[in-house]
């Protein structure tokens, strides 16, 4: 790797170091203004997972820096599993889905955080030229659609009750 591309893929690895900084914090700010005892959970496994990212990716530019190339022995662990129809909130939640605007906010927000994540990893791991770089860049993309799918399930299933309770008829 040469001296432009070691460059390159350390500007690459600072932009993704905030967005996971970002989403940890953004999680993190999630658990606290939800009322689902189950939704505080749920974010703060993902707050984790964002921290967890943070610190795979602080790992890689350390050893880029000092060494010149990435580590392939750094792993991210296993993604948490999610699952159902509430992969988030329990199914209380609909009794006051009317008043659930933190909730379904915080949905839609992280819908699009994690969009903007998989994306931005599909970029980096095409203009890198390491394939260790590459592989790891899609490996955190498929992390964040696991996200993305958890959110968008969730979304999805509250998203009716939630607009006509509110009386929103967009259309």
């Amino acid at each position: 790797m040469n001296e432009q591309q070691l460059k390159n893929i350390l500007i690459g690895l600072k932009t993704a170091m905030r967005a996971e900084f970002e989403g940890y914090h953004f999680y993190m700010m999630a658990a606290e203004n939800t009322e689902d005892a189950r939704g505080k959970d749920a974010f703060k496994l993902l707050a984790s997972d964002e921290f967890e990212h943070l610190n795979f990716l602080q790992a890689q530019y350390d050893n880029l820096v000092k060494n010149g190339q990435p580590d392939d022995a750094l792993a991210l662990k296993a993604v948490l599993p999610f699952d159902g129809p509430n992969p988030i909130f329990s199914a209380q939640i609909k009794t006051r889905i009317k008043d659930a605007h933190h909730e379904m906010t915080i949905l839609a927000v992280g819908i699009q955080l994690e969009l903007n994540a998989i994306n931005e990893y599909n970029a980096l791991a095409s203009a890198a030229n390491d394939p260790v770089v590459s592989g790891f860049y899609r490996e955190l993309a498929a992390f964040e659609n696991s996200h993305y799918q958890i959110l968008l399930a969730q979304q999805d299933t509250l998203k009716e009750a939630y607009w006509t309770e509110n009386h929103f008829q967009p259309f």
